[in-house]
């Protein structure tokens, strides 16, 4: 039977993407040395949430957020 790793991960996510993305990449990067297969985040993880974090999507930067998506699927993990 095969065994998948998951590593469940958690950090103090802000609107600040720049920020979420250096809590993802480092977290996920300490998941894989761990011996995780997978790390999971949640759902606003690099954009911060709507409500909590800033007041709606409307002028959110969209570009920005495509970019450092990338980026972590860029990141050799």
């Amino acid at each position: 039977m095969s065994v998948v790793r998951v590593a469940t991960c958690q950090f103090p996510v802000s609107a600040r993407i720049g920020a979420n993305l250096g809590y993802v990449t480092r977290q996920a990067r300490a998941a894989k040395r761990r011996g995780a297969d997978v790390a999971h985040f949640p759902e606003g993880a690099l954009s911060g949430y709507a409500g909590p974090d800033f007041e709606t999507f409307t002028d959110f930067d969209w570009d920005a957020l495509r970019h450092v998506t990338a980026e972590v699927q860029r990141t050799s993990l």
